[in-house]
């Protein structure tokens, strides 16, 4: 089962990184959008990823021919587009200002161990499904006891913060989180309520008020991001309601809201030399007109010709396409 919803959620993240990073670039609003929203962000894609594998994979059988298929959809889905973009950035000149890739560091990125600047978030998410099968078998083959033994000692893992650990601990609690709510969805069988709307409408707003600014604003703690509970509960709660929600279906399942969840991987590997590029020029002022542009540019612009002219048809050639379309990966 697709839900609709789902698709202009993560829209909804990638709007966070990219308005997060503006925020940092401009100081707009006082930086109050910036400064940590975009990691929000980022947590939001995990906790979707995490959701998605558990809801399309874990109910099927662990066979080789299963494995194969999603190792095949996951690799047509985040490689060709990530790839490209490295390449890109590796070869182009250093006035380009595109992403850092460099002599230094592009055998990481080429292996998914370790990203610069936004590209951070592919290894993490690339490593998640390295492990996933793991975790597909010891959920169809073994207990569900040792299914969460496993979670919890990568938990610890990233909590515990470990030098030069693999990227994938600093997000694994929150594909944890999304795998958790995937199982969830399917024990808990009652139609939507007034209940779900609500919690939705709740969660929503508390997802703008822990953006780390505007929660210091009001006097709440500041405390790290990744390691907190307090992020997981609510993004898994948010994505949960968002399942089960009317209101949802309305906010994040119309069309403006899933063509920006389409084209969210794209803009969120090609916002950053989009925003670098247009505050160089000094003409434009950093203001909300700004805001406007680098929107119409990365979004409705780049984004769009780069989903639909190396992002689709590279995942297509490589799926063979005779299956039906997989999800977004997180870290759009």
């Amino acid at each position: 089962m697709h839900y609709n919803s789902l698709d202009g959620l993560r829209g909804l993240a990638a709007l966070t990184v990219a308005i997060s990073h503006f925020s940092n670039a401009t100081g707009m609003f006082g930086g109050l959008l910036g400064h940590g929203a975009g990691q929000v962000g980022v947590m939001l894609f995990f906790v979707l990823s995490g959701f998605l594998m558990g809801h399309l994979y874990l109910a099927e059988q662990f066979s080789r021919r299963t494995v194969s298929q999603f190792v095949r959809r996951r690799v047509a889905r985040v490689f060709p587009l990530y790839l490209f973009v490295v390449f890109v950035s590796f070869v182009a000149p250093h006035g380009f200002h595109l992403h850092p890739v460099t002599l230094d560091n592009v055998v990481e990125h080429l292996l998914f161990w370790r990203g610069s600047g936004v590209l951070w978030t592919i290894p993490v998410e690339v490593q998640f499904y390295a492990v996933f099968p793991l975790i597909w078998f010891l959920w169809r083959k073994s207990s569900a006891v040792a299914w969460a033994s496993v979670v919890c000692a990568v938990c610890a893992i990233a909590w515990l913060g470990f030098p030069r650990t693999p990227a994938l601990a600093q997000g694994f609690s929150f594909f944890a989180i999304g795998l958790c709510v995937s199982r969830l969805n399917v024990l808990i069988v009652a139609d939507r309520s007034i209940f779900f709307e609500l919690i939705f409408v709740f969660f929503l707003l508390l997802y703008v008020i822990l953006l780390p600014q505007i929660k210091a604003g009001i006097g709440l703690p500041s405390v790290g991001i990744l390691g907190l509970p307090l992020y997981m509960f609510s993004l898994g709660v948010l994505l949960f309601a968002t399942i089960r929600s009317r209101i949802a279906k309305l906010v994040f399942g119309n069309i403006a809201s899933r063509a920006l969840g389409k084209i969210s991987y794209s803009m969120y590997l090609v916002h950053s030399p989009v925003l670098v590029w247009i505050l160089a020029d000094q003409v434009i002022p950093k203001n909300i007109g700004a805001l406007l542009i680098f929107f119409l540019i990365s979004v409705v612009g780049l984004s769009t010709v780069t989903y639909w002219c190396i992002e689709l048809p590279l995942r297509n050639w490589i799926s063979g396409r005779a299956t039906s379309p997989s999800p977004a990966p997180a870290s759009v």
